[in-house]
């Protein structure tokens, strides 16, 4: 389901931040005052983003947009704009939605122009570098304010580092770049060694959504701003470059975990390596059990090599969009079952992925996506895939 926005990419911010963080523009960004997104592929990215790695189990992060957010928006019009019943909500909830879609789009629309492979949450990358003693932190992060560690840590098929903040608002495109402004702190909290070596972009990304009675259109933006002080954490990355992609592939392997219901392993993946040789039987006799019964227990549902968890949900009332009509939602996130399995050997006294899974391809390849009219897929290379399918 395509939708038109505005786009606003601040090209000079490039060329004007300081030399030490100097990048080029993306040569995949268009010279363009408008571009598309994929309104289902955004609500995808919005469920695999917003995933908390604590108490996942009791969250519904990952059907929450689709259940709150997929009737939110005018089918009828060719730009991504709210309907009216949504225009009227109190601040508090269209916040709510603003920092959803302001994750969900932005990321969606930068993976698919720049060669994402892997993702975890910037909080995240500072607590498990840390854990490692591979970082200084000169002060603890924060969840608000310029000691905010940065949204999201990417990396890309060339195995570079995009620092990525994102932003979302209601209010106006002016507010869009207030908003965007904060981020600027947030981006530039963590620093490499290298950076011109280790570092491909330092974004920061925002969303305006034009509600019904708004003159304009919804805007896109991305700039790079120029630098300000704020937390710095540094990354000891010259000696570790492998260790330090891990703990990126690592945090986006147990959110991948966490969608398909597999939380044992993605509880496991957050663990350090163990250090007793009793310790490490213990763990690899839990995993390989826990692997049986997660197999066992999805049998049912094996379809073309994949174990699936899937949900339908009936809307409220029947969604209408153009003659078709839809009464509820599938939401289905899947694994290759010889993935699956092959994780069952592991080995818990190593430290990165790779030496844990030796005949598991653990590292996230590509991120990819399909959008139709009325569903969308991401694949996360040929191991794991998420799917939305609106149901006449």
């Amino acid at each position: 389901m395509i939708k038109q926005v505005g786009l606003a990419i601040d090209r000079q911010s490039w060329t004007t931040t300081s030399p030490e963080f100097t990048h080029s523009i993306p040569p995949s960004f268009p010279n363009a005052t408008a571009t598309q997104v994929d309104f289902l592929t955004s609500l995808l990215q919005v469920g695999a983003l917003t995933v908390p790695r604590r108490g996942a189990a009791c969250s519904l992060a990952a059907y929450w947009a689709y259940i709150r957010y997929i009737a939110a928006i005018d089918y009828q019009s060719p730009t991504l704009r709210l309907i009216p019943d949504w225009s009227e909500l109190d601040s508090h909830q269209k916040t709510i939605l603003s920092d959803d879609w302001g994750v969900g789009f932005t990321t969606s629309w930068l993976a698919s122009r720049l060669s994402y492979t892997s993702f975890c949450d910037g909080r995240y990358f500072i607590e498990r570098l840390k854990g490692l003693g591979l970082v200084t932190v000169n002060r603890g992060p924060e969840k608000h304010g310029p000691y905010k560690s940065p949204d999201f840590i990417f990396l890309d098929t060339s195995g570079l580092f995009h620092i990525v903040e994102c932003k979302g608002t209601q209010q106006s495109v002016s507010g869009l770049r207030s908003a965007m402004s904060d981020g600027v702190a947030q981006k530039r909290g963590i620093a490499f060694s290298d950076e011109q070596t280790c570092v491909a972009q330092r974004i920061v990304g925002g969303l305006f959504i034009a509600d019904s009675d708004c003159k304009g259109q919804s805007v896109l933006a991305f700039a790079d701003p120029a630098p300000r002080e704020g937390l710095i954490v540094s990354v000891q990355n010259s000696s570790h470059p492998d260790i330090i992609r891990d703990q990126v592939h690592r945090g986006d392997l147990a959110i991948q975990l966490q969608l398909v219901g597999a939380q044992f392993l993605a509880d496991e993946l957050q663990r350090l390596p163990a250090q007793t040789e009793d310790a490490q039987q213990e763990r690899r006799n839990h995993i390989a059990g826990a692997v049986r019964q997660f197999i066992v227990s999805r049998g049912p549902q094996i379809s073309d090599g994949w174990l699936s968890r899937t949900i339908e949900i009936p809307f409220p009332e029947v969604l209408s969009i153009g003659a078709a009509r839809f009464g509820s939602v599938k939401i289905s996130h899947k694994i290759r079952a010889s993935f699956i399995s092959h994780m069952a050997q592991y080995d818990p006294s190593k430290i990165t992925l790779e030496d844990q899974f030796p005949t598991a391809s653990v590292e996230q390849v590509a991120w990819r996506s399909l959008e139709s009219d009325n569903s969308a897929a991401i694949y996360r290379g040929s191991e794991f895939a998420s799917e939305i399918l609106l149901i006449e």
